[in-house]
């Protein structure tokens, strides 16, 4: 009897569909073959033809049917471990459609508890897709409403009392929430953490300069005229921007903003907080709105007009239109990688992401994403799926274009000379990625005794290159290891001690059009085979006329005691900076580069306010015209404590990575009992690969105490200084994390490790693929869909216990 009464269960809750498409949507239309929406934000429907939609009641309908079918095919079976899963959900499934006559909110209520019994992957979106559409039919299309009201409470459009029934007897299905129009908990919880927060929006404390400056074209809510607001503090350091939006009418636009977001960080410890005007109420213009009034923390989520930190990932929460004149000379560059202070259930910011290290393309985005500068990619997958649709491919021109003024494309930036085909592989693999699930949901750690065989060792890396360049680029290399460099197969450089996986650079012999260069490296007797070719470009081909685009000095914000700048240039180029110290004078300094992200060292330093910087770039006789001049302003008063990623030391370690770095700091490393490491200074937030071994002569031990310290202008800015966790033992080094690998990929790319570790890659059946250090593994063959692999890492002798194993995933 228990058997077919479970039956039953199965067959009713699969006959809701059924039961749904004969009383709604379905008379009608046809189901969606695919998700019906590309993204919701900023109170915004965008449809799969990238343009702004508003549901009405026959769309919501139809999206509902299409999300509670989807979600059917995760009810678990009746001899699953979730089987009690199954009666709940039937149980509930049968008091609200007995007591709920509107079949928007009854369905609305079902996805609800869909998602509560099965936590399906992809929770925050479809959580937020379902409030959307839910906020849209009460406040827009359903007649005498049910909202929010004096006590706070909100029963998701229900009429109260069967909301207190549903609640009572619906064994667990939770209805009323609590909306919180007054967030000064959560305020006062983003104060706690430092993070700067007005009193009020349209108020005196907004930068005067900056109130209501219009942004043109916006990626979401075409219809609506948004402007930016932009909020500076010194104590605590930050900022914050808000964008409230008009709607576009006949006579212009109108005098109520809604939605009205407002994201606040704190530029040195890099945590941000987020909040949204109340869905279905307006600010009007210029009126003093306390900030109080504003939702934030858990009450975004049910107030459906977004999931913020979906769009709003990576190093920088805040999406910047950078062709837009209201964002240009705006500090908005925090000093690591951001950390949002929301719902557990929202994405928590995942990465920065290696992906790009691993495809060569002579455009490359990941150089002028930078630490510091406009910030890193963040790890896409598919928990990230506003970004990849709403952000990622619409700043890279891969959407239907939307109604005009014109298409958004915002990257790669176009300036006069430049071609976005050269950036094709990058934004390609970016978008390919997105497919995939994240390794956090998909991987596992497990138990490892692989042999430390010596049997294979990855090849390494070279960068792209065009003609004329003096310079190589290799990654890849483990350290000491013995790197040799070949152009058009004889020898022309090398190394017998490798100190720096990320990069390695070589002196060669004017390159030209064509010549083919690679690169093997050796460990132990051990030897790779050849790199992947990389054939010389011919400049002119890709710049038609020799007119290069001019460099761009990335990041803008140069502080004033700093003694380098970065330069992002076309790959390989002889970049020359001019510096215009004023009084102090004028100089230039010429270097050849190997990439296409250069530091630059002038000679008139340290930097005083005002110095200005310009750089042209060169390949052969071309010169490209002059980047856009920028100027050292005025240092911060203080500075982050600097920290280390990732955070813990093992001994064995030779290299660290230092982070949290005020933008042209200079930074020193001692030891306790050792005494001063060594010095260094970088134009960005980060230093990676700081190589302690060389200096104190050994690598690092257990019980070591690192500490590591930042100082700007001696006797002005104070010095901030940072004890490090002691050196743990080489037994509790982690296993490292990858990103999850896809059909044919030849490598697999590093998204957590220590510094300079070793890094090996085995199929399921114990054979090793792969066996390299830095971002990327070659490996000796293609993944296939049937693959299983598993990575360890290792410092010396010593290798970690653990592995990470994930499945490799079929993007079709």
């Amino acid at each position: 009897m228990r058997n077919k009464s479970t039956a039953r269960l199965l067959i009713a809750v699969a006959a809701l569909v059924m039961c749904f498409v004969a009383l709604g949507a379905c008379r009608r239309m046809r189901p969606f073959r695919s998700e019906p929406l590309l993204a919701v934000g900023h109170g915004a429907f965008v449809g799969r033809d990238n343009k702004e939609l508003l549901p009405d009641r026959g769309f919501i309908e139809k999206a509902q049917a299409f999300y509670i079918s989807q979600l059917l095919g995760g009810v678990p079976s009746k001899t699953s471990p979730n089987g009690p899963a199954l009666q709940r959900i039937q149980q509930k499934r049968t008091l609200i459609y007995r007591l709920l006559r509107d079949r928007i909110l009854a369905n609305a209520l079902f996805i609800d508890v869909l998602i509560e019994e099965l936590k399906p992957p992809g929770i925050a979106h479809l959580t937020m897709y379902n409030n959307a559409l839910r906020w849209r039919y009460v406040t827009k299309i359903q007649r005498n409403p049910v909202l929010p009201g004096k006590d706070r409470k909100w029963t998701k459009g229900i009429e109260p009392g069967i909301a207190q029934k549903l609640q009572d007897d619906g064994v667990g299905t939770v209805v009323f929430l609590i909306t919180s129009v007054r967030g000064t908990e959560y305020v006062q919880e983003c104060r706690d953490a430092g993070v700067p927060v007005p009193r009020a929006m349209f108020s005196a404390e907004w930068d005067m300069d900056r109130q209501g400056k219009v942004i043109e074209n916006v990626f979401i809510d075409r219809g609506s005229q948004a402007e930016l607001w932009s909020f500076t503090s010194t104590t605590p350091p930050g900022v914050c921007l808000a964008l409230p939006r008009y709607r576009l009418g006949t006579g212009g636009a109108g005098n109520e903003a809604s939605p009205l977001g407002i994201i606040c960080l704190n530029t040195q410890n890099n945590k941000a907080c987020f909040f949204d005007s109340p869905n279905g109420r307006s600010f009007t213009r210029n009126v003093r709105v306390d900030i109080g009034e504003f939702l934030g923390g858990v009450d975004l989520v049910t107030n459906g007009q977004g999931t913020c930190t979906d769009c709003h990932a990576g190093e920088n929460p805040f999406v910047v239109h950078p062709d837009q004149p209201a964002f240009r000379g705006l500090a908005l560059s925090p000093s690591g990688w951001y950390i949002p202070s929301v719902d557990a259930t929202w994405p928590q910011n995942p990465g920065p992401t290696n992906l790009l290290d691993a495809i060569g393309s002579p455009g490359q985005c990941n150089g002028c994403h930078v630490a510091g500068g406009p910030g890193r990619f963040p790890e896409v997958s598919t928990q990230l799926p506003m970004y990849c649709n709403a952000i990622l491919r619409s700043a890279a021109g891969r959407l239907p274009p939307p109604p005009p003024p014109r298409p958004i494309n915002t990257m790669p930036p176009h300036p006069p000379g430049s071609s976005t085909a050269l950036y094709t592989a990058h934004i390609d693999e970016l978008i390919r990625a997105c497919s995939a699930p994240s390794s956090s949901s998909v991987g596992v750690v497990v138990q490892v005794s692989y042999p430390d065989d010596r049997d294979f060792l990855s090849p390494p890396i070279v960068e792209p290159l065009y003609d004329c360049a003096t310079k190589v680029a290799v990654r890849g290399a483990r350290l000491t290891a013995r790197v040799d460099v070949y152009v058009n197969g004889g020898r022309r450089a090398g190394t017998d001690r490798a100190r720096n996986p990320d990069r390695l650079e070589f002196d060669v012999p004017l390159l030209r059009p064509n010549d083919v260069v690679t690169a093997t490296q050796e460990y132990n007797g051990v030897p790779s085979g050849l790199s992947p070719e990389a054939r010389v470009r011919d400049h002119r081909l890709d710049f038609p006329g020799g007119r290069l685009p001019p460099p761009v000095i990335n990041p803008t914000l140069i502080y004033a005691c700093a003694e380098t700048i970065a330069v992002n240039h076309v790959p390989t180029a002889v970049i020359t900076v001019e510096t215009d110290g004023g009084t102090a004078g004028h100089d230039s300094v010429s270097v050849a580069t190997s990439t296409g992200w250069t530091t630059v060292v002038p000679n008139l330093r340290p930097f005083q306010v005002g110095y200005s910087f310009t750089a042209t770039a060169r390949i052969c006789e071309d010169v490209s015209p002059p980047s856009r001049p920028e100027r050292a302003i005025v240092p911060p008063v203080t500075l982050s404590l600097p920290s280390l990623s990732p955070p813990n030391v093992y001994a064995g370690q030779e290299l660290v990575t230092v982070e949290n770095l005020t933008n042209g700091s200079r930074g020193s490393i001692s030891e306790a009992s050792f005494g001063p490491v060594g010095e260094f200074t970088t134009p960005v937030s980060t230093f990676p690969n700081f190589d302690v071994a060389t200096s104190m002569g050994r690598p690092l031990s257990a019980g070591d105490r690192l500490v590591v310290s930042q100082r700007l202008c001696p006797g002005g800015t104070a010095v901030a200084v940072a004890q490090i966790l002691p050196v743990a033992q080489c037994a509790e080094l982690p296993a490292p994390r990858i990103r999850v690998p896809l059909v044919g990929d030849n490598y697999v790319v590093v998204s957590q490790s220590v510094p300079g570790a070793r890094i090996r890659v085995y199929d399921a059946g114990s054979t090793k693929l792969g066996d390299g250090s830095g971002t990327v593994i070659l490996l000796r063959r293609a993944l296939t869909g049937a693959d299983t692999v598993t990575v360890v890492q290792g410092l010396g002798d010593c290798n970690s216990l653990t592995g990470f194993r994930v499945s490799v995933h079929n993007p079709l």
